[in-house]
């Protein structure tokens, strides 16, 4: 069998087809994670299914995540898989797998290692400290990578002398008999142990799996793929397409600070590595050991270099390549992303390399969190596509972006990924559930319980369309560069003497692919370690260099130091037969790691050197360029002093057909700035339509074609973040309409109405988010403390675990009902100005079928007990609406009770109702509701804890409307994920991208209202509104327990609404 096509329609090579421009199908859209995290019900699955077919998505990936209260590949969980397949292909979407219970993937939540131990992932221990002495540093309370753990065994003992810098000046390995008699002070005594890595609550409580390990990851993959592909076989390939993988790794390389350090070093090992190593190299690896954490003066280590590549040549083999054969041989696809691909230390770290992996991807992955733009991580995935001839790149996108992330941010990061050649996004990340600590599970949630979700389409679809064309033919790339990685491996010893050539290496790293990308000299990389196989050198006889499906007519050699011998035979032969090679800065001196100085003369000689500057780098590639970019006017409006110019900030993605025609998508990625009158100039002659990816028509450009030059030019403005596909046809005619852009003659009047009325579509909020608090044996506590510290102090006294995301899974209890346990108390009270009927308290502790054991809440208002009876959901299915008796004014007290256990936790409560919310410091009372609001932000205005739509209702008879013949509305400040403009509650249509413009029906100037909603998202409602430093741009659940001057008592809440006039603009 073979891998499925993903995108079948594309691979057929037929004519593109506008009408599935202006539709696509499922294949084209995105489909995010979708995180399994409760005791899982199909009526809740289903309904999500149909939320996501009406977000626009193609498909979803199950993905099990923390909170998951059904057995993980049990007999219930994959019943319920095979249901939502079926669901799925009912509602015409595509199921994807995941392969692992949380993350990253290997262990199959423990179960590989705990039913065989030797499968527990593996590191050496450098240290100077022998087990049992009594000096041994203490293990830090919060490790990030691996850590000592004192029960492995010995595997060299060596004595180590450095010179006055900090270098290798001797070593040798000693016989450990021989330790006590040794006496010369002059060498240090140092310790390397094979231990097995510590265990994880994240793998239930187990060590992570040992990824150089094949016959590990063979049991990974019967513990896994197997089980789904007994139950879910015959839809391999079809309903189901491929299988995930999440950050595989292995455990991390560390490096000491300072040569002379008493801190202790890790590597990753294995047990066999010895063995293996000698078989490859010929040599012992246990006999060289100290070159592998200390720099030798004025050399490189060929054991360290021969250590780090056998490492990540193992790795690969056993999981990546062992699980894609697998995978393919089923009929399915491995997709995923590997963990730390973005520079060369963390790749260097956790994989190695990260373009070897994905030779084994049918679609190459990569995970861009934060809203991050992470150049190297794309392209270097890009590449290994364009190289083996894939279809396109995966990306898990939007991750930790927090929920206040707008449409324009995920248009903004989805662009950039396209141009760098993102096909397939897996959203990051859609909740079944938001009961407990779910909800802190790197927001937003792109799913139904954010009030914009109906809105999606817009985005999705536009992402869609952009994929029916660029998933077609074949990138036009012309230019190669050698990837710096096996360099930095070289250099990966203590930082006190590594640090400047480690330094350099990344910036020139990040310098290059910026000066690359934003000059409109598109590239790949060049991985060593996969040329060979990628370039047949009897075959090269041009001075086009044959890289597997691409062909490059200049390569570039990056301030290298070192090549593999196999890279310097095909450059040589390529520049031989006429090809360019560039070396651009330091010059190679060394061949797999000797110095080979008459060899690489000879290469030198046949080579373009150039220094490493950006105005040498695009001097030598001007004939190799495709897109070329000026502007009628460059200076910079925002530079007052009138000496600035626009920065680069646009980039491309240029494909072909096999009839020759093209496809050209622009972006701007400047996140404050438009490009107007941007002149565009293309390499060919050329007839052009534009393609309009937000509402799938088309739009008409004016261009010229110079038959003498052969190139073609247009003028564009490229709006804020905007972007613009094109059809590039061949012709032979010559034309001359492409003239500026002048400016839009309008007038324009600010919509002054205020305040206006306005309807909101949710009950406001009243956050209940500090209580006094007992055990059944204490009394009230004094002070009234945020609840999130409260479940981790009463955790502290019963003795459970405190609150995060890498407790065990629930399902892993299997009799929770004898898991310690304890009723805890809460005491909250709030303050009313008005009496209130119809109010609700919003609580997570009911529902009871999507929770496997009842909390047994008990609740009083006002002393007396309040029926718990659920009246309906708020935001989330598992957040249940009950109903409160009516209350006067005054001073009211609600006491919460339940049961706590490990798989229970304390969250915040909410009264909902018709009321206004007064927020005065860390004080809120119920107020009246505002019959009317005024423009800006509306947290201040009795709306500081809400998080739905509001809908401002202007009167078009109280407007001034300018004379003309067209009207747009401009919307262009707000503050929320996208806004709708609705006439008479009549839909016309979003604004969420800059311009924030609309246009306007005719029958606008006889409407009576002209009501403009501001989607809502969730921040102050369920975001880390204590956390001091709400900029900080992860969002993890870490920052909902901050402590010291990260924390306060005090809501930091995010502005909210139009926060400037609208404008009605007349053209």
């Amino acid at each position: 069998m073979t891998a499925p096509k993903f995108y079948p329609q594309s691979a057929a090579n037929t004519k593109f087809d506008l009408e599935l421009f202006k539709a696509p199908p499922k294949e084209f859209r995105g489909a995010p994670l979708w995180s399994w995290n409760n005791k899982l019900s199909k009526d809740q699955l289903f309904h999500q299914i149909g939320a996501m077919k009406e977000m626009g998505f193609g498909g979803y990936h199950i993905h099990a995540r923390s909170g998951l209260d059904t057995e993980y590949l049990g007999e219930e969980f994959l019943n319920l898989v095979e249901d939502c397949v079926v669901e799925g292909k009912k509602n015409d979407m595509l199921t994807y797998l995941y392969d692992e219970d949380r993350w990253p993937s290997g262990s199959c939540s423990g179960q590989v290692v705990e039913e065989n131990p030797e499968f527990r992932s593996k590191h050496l221990l450098m240290t100077r400290y022998k087990y049992g002495d009594e000096n041994t540093p203490p293990v830090p309370p919060v490790a990030v990578g691996p850590t000592r753990v004192g029960t492995g065994r010995l595997l060299g003992v060596y004595k180590v002398r450095l010179d006055e810098d900090g270098f290798l000046e001797k070593y040798s390995k000693i016989d450990e008999s021989k330790i006590e008699s040794f006496k010369d002070d002059s060498f240090t005594v140092w310790y390397a142990y094979l231990e097995y890595d510590a265990p994880a609550t994240l793998f239930s409580s187990s060590p992570y799996v040992d990824t150089l390990n094949k016959d590990a990851i063979d049991a990974f993959i019967k513990s896994t793929h197997e089980k789904y592909y007994a139950k879910l076989g015959e839809e391999f390939g079809e309903a189901i397409k491929s299988i995930f993988t999440d950050e595989p790794q292995f455990s991390h390389k560390s490096s000491f600070e300072l040569a002379d350090s008493k801190a202790e070093a890790f590597l990753p090992w294995t047990t066999d590595l010895e063995d293996t190593f000698r078989k490859q190299y010929g040599y012992s690896l246990l006999e060289t050991t100290p070159e592998l954490f200390w720099d030798l003066k004025g050399q490189a280590s060929k054991p360290r270099y021969h250590y780090h590549d056998h490492v990540c040549e193992r790795f690969n083999r056993s999981f990546v390549d062992n699980i894609s054969e697998w995978c393919t041989k089923h009929g399915i696809s491995l997709v995923g992303h590997m963990m730390h691909e973005a520079d060369l230390i963390s790749q260097t770290e956790a994989l190695g390399e990260a373009m070897r992996s994905y030779r084994a991807f049918p679609l190459p992955g990569v995970d861009m969190l934060q809203d991050k733009r992470e150049h190297h991580t794309v392209k270097q995935a890009q590449s290994v596509s364009h190289q083996y001839g894939r279809e396109g790149v995966l990306c898990e996108a939007y991750g930790v972006t927090d929920w206040d992330y707008t449409f324009q941010g995920h248009k903004s990061q989805g662009d950039w990924l396209a141009a760098l050649g993102v096909t397939f996004r897996a959203h990051h990340l859609t909740w079944v559930s938001m009961r407990g600590e779910a909800k802190r599970d790197y927001p937003a949630c792109i799913g139904y319980q954010s009030p914009w979700y109906k809105e999606y389409s817009l985005v999705e679809t536009h992402y869609a369309r952009l994929n029916t064309a660029l998933t077609r033919g074949k990138a036009v790339v012309r230019i190669g560069v050698i990837h710096p990685i096996e360099n930095y491996w070289l250099a990966f010893g203590p930082w006190q003497t590594s640090v400047e050539e480690r330094t350099e290496r990344m910036k020139n790293f990040d310098d290059l692919i910026h000066w690359l990308l934003y000059g409109l000299l598109d590239f790949d990389y060049i991985s060593e370690s996969l040329l060979p196989e990628l370039c047949d050198i009897d075959k090269i006889d041009s001075p086009s260099l044959n890289v597997g499906a691409m062909n490059y007519d200049v390569i570039i050699v990056p301030s290298a130091k070192h090549l593999r011998r196999t890279t310097y035979d095909r450059l040589l032969k390529f520049a031989s037969n006429g090809g360019k090679v560039v070396m651009m800065g330091e010059v190679p001196s060394l061949i797999e790691v000797t110095s080979e100085p008459s060899l690489i003369s000879e290469l030198v000689a046949k080579s373009t050197t150039i220094p490493f500057s950006r105005k040498a780098l695009r001097e030598v590639l001007t004939p190799f360029r495709e897109v070329k970019l000026d502007y009628v006017n460059p200076k910079d409006p925002f530079d007052p002093t009138g000496a600035s110019r626009y920065k680069d900030t646009i980039l491309y993605n240029l494909r072909e057909e096999e009839d020759g025609s093209r496809f050209l998508f622009l972006c701007n990625t400047c996140k404050i700035q438009s490009r107007p009158n941007t002149i565009i100039t293309l390499k060919g002659t050329w007839d052009i339509i534009g393609l309009d990816t937000l509402n799938g028509g088309l739009i008409d450009l004016a261009y010229s074609i110079d038959t003498k030059s052969r190139t073609t030019k247009f003028y564009h403005t490229f709006p804020v973040l905007g972007s613009l596909l094109l059809r590039l046809t061949p012709t032979t005619q010559s034309l001359a309409e492409a003239t500026e852009i002048s400016p839009r003659k309008q007038v324009s009047e600010p919509v002054l109405t205020e305040p206006v009325s306005f309807t909101l579509d949710d009950p406001n909020v009243l956050l209940l988010d500090r209580a006094q608090y007992k055990r059944d044996s204490q009394s009230w506590s004094e002070e009234f403390e945020e609840i999130r510290r409260v479940d981790n102090i009463f955790r502290a006294q019963i003795g459970l675990l405190p609150q995060g995301l890498a407790l065990p899974q629930p399902w892993t209890y299997k009799d929770k009902a004898k898991l310690v346990s304890e009723r805890v108390h809460l005491r909250f009270e709030f303050d009313s100005d008005i009496p209130v009927e119809n109010a609700y308290l919003a609580t997570e502790h009911t529902n009871l079928d999507n929770i496997s054991i009842d909390p047994e809440l008990q609740v009083t208002f006002d002393g007396k007990d309040v029926a718990i009876e659920v009246d309906g959901w708020f935001v989330d299915q598992d957040i249940s609406k009950v109903k409160l008796p009516s209350f006067s004014s005054g001073r009211h007290v609600l006491e919460y009770s339940v049961i706590l256990r490990e798989v229970t936790s304390l969250e915040w409560l909410y009264i909902l109702g018709d009321f206004g919310v007064e927020l005065k410091g860390t004080k809120a009372k119920i107020i009246e509701i505002p019959k009317t609001i005024a423009l800006g932000d509306y947290v201040h205005q009795g709306l500081p804890f809400y998080g739905g739509n509001v809908t401002y209702n202007f009167s078009v008879s109280d407007l001034k409307i300018p004379d003309g013949s067209k009207h747009l509305l401009r919307v262009a400040e707000f503050k929320g994920p996208v806004v709708e403009v609705l006439l008479d509650g009549h839909r016309v249509g979003n604004i969420a991208f800059d311009p924030f413009e609309i246009e306007l029906p005719e029958t606008f100037s006889s409407a009576k209202t002209l009501q403009i909603k501001v989607y809502g998202d969730r921040q102050n409602t369920f975001g880390a509104v204590h956390d001091n430093n709400p900029p900080f741009p992860w969002c993890g659940s870490f920052a909902w327990y901050q402590s010291g001057d990260r924390w306060t008592y005090l809501y930091r809440l995010g502005e909210k609404g139009i926060v400037n006039h609208p404008q009605i603009i007349a053209l």
